[in-house]
């Protein structure tokens, strides 16, 4: 037993010798794969350095050689091409921007924008104006003449005339003065000032009148009271102090005969209201009037418009009509708008 001991030691001390040398072996292979490598890429490079050293790359090479020309060069055909391709670069960009294009500047292009007509059109004022010195003008005052007949030329009974805009500060306060006096020359009229937002608006002609359309309807004052007298067939009626709000004062159960009672004096009213962007004023008193006159500043757009018409429409279920304001001169399109226009250019061109 003693001696298979000894034996089964002896072995074991060699299988350990031989895991030794075993691991001893695996080391030096790979420290001779790794030798064997380096010394294979020491030789590429050296063979790729002996290759870089004999072959040579020229430092110029000429693939089109310099030679005088045949002809002489074409400056005219070139500058003539980039003429056309601006010129064609230009009318591209005109069509694209019309296309874009949807704001409103001429009767024309209210047709064509938003399928309604147009029942006027009055131009830009280049400098401020009081309505006489508007009237002494004859194609301006030709020109409200013109629309008062479009509103009410085939009227025989009194009307009561709502005159409101898209947005503010589109002279529809301007407009209803100046139809004012032009229905004046034919008919008793009265120029009712209802817009109780504007701060410079027509009441403001006439700050020592502190009593008018509100004190009227309330009952606080008489009608010759309210009214100050413009002309022989034309009166005026300031919008008065408001003590509440607009929308219950023009939906008072009183309004309707408030208006046929002075429609027993005047044969026109012609009532001014807020834009539409601002108040609802004129939607409530659409009910109340025969037309609606909407006013559209040149330039506006033209889905704002149709909105606005459908509203006045829709409140009223009377007939709405629209005046295009502040156009340029040469957007006008009427007779006298061309008229307007034809007369500029003759003063431009006279001798003096």
């Amino acid at each position: 037993e003693q001696h298979y001991q000894k034996m089964l030691n002896d072995q074991k001390a060699d299988f350990q010798a031989l895991g030794a040398k075993r691991d001893q072996y695996n080391t030096m292979t790979t420290a001779l794969n790794k030798t064997e490598e380096l010394y294979k890429s020491l030789y590429q490079r050296a063979n790729e350095q002996k290759l870089s050293e004999s072959f040579s790359v020229p430092d110029e090479v000429i693939y089109d050689a310099a030679v005088p020309p045949d002809r002489p060069s074409q400056r005219g055909l070139l500058i003539i091409m980039v003429t056309m391709l601006a010129l064609a670069l230009y009318i591209m960009y005109l069509i694209v921007s019309t296309a874009l294009d949807k704001t409103v500047n001429s009767l024309s292009e209210l047709k064509a924008k938003t399928a309604l007509d147009g029942s006027g059109e009055f131009p830009q004022l280049t400098h401020l104006e009081n309505v006489r010195q508007i009237f002494h003008n004859v194609l301006y005052a030709d020109m409200i003449h013109s629309l008062r007949l479009a509103l009410l030329n085939q009227r025989d009974k009194p009307a009561t005339i709502l005159v409101t805009s898209v947005q503010s500060r589109s002279g529809s306060s301007l407009i209803a003065e100046l139809l004012a006096w032009s229905a004046s020359k034919s008919r008793k009229t009265l120029l009712i000032d209802l817009d109780y937002l504007a701060t410079q608006g027509l009441s403001a002609k006439f700050p020592q009148y502190k009593q008018g359309f509100s004190q009227l309807l309330n009952s606080e004052c008489m009608p010759e009271q309210s009214v100050v007298k413009l002309d022989d067939k034309l009166d005026f009626m300031p919008r008065g102090k408001l003590n509440d709000s607009s929308l219950l004062l023009l939906t008072s159960d009183r309004l309707p005969a408030l208006l046929a009672t002075l429609h027993q004096t005047y044969d026109t009213l012609i009532i001014d209201t807020p834009a539409l962007s601002q108040a609802q004023d004129s939607l409530l008193l659409a009910a109340q009037s025969d037309i609606s006159l909407l006013v559209v500043k040149a330039g506006e757009q033209a889905a704002h418009i149709r909105e606005a018409e459908r509203r006045l429409q829709g409140a009223g279920k009377v007939q709405v009509a629209n005046v295009l304001n502040q156009v340029r001169e040469e957007d006008l399109e009427t007779q006298e708008g061309k008229r307007l226009l034809e007369r500029q250019m003759h003063e431009l061109i006279a001798p003096k």
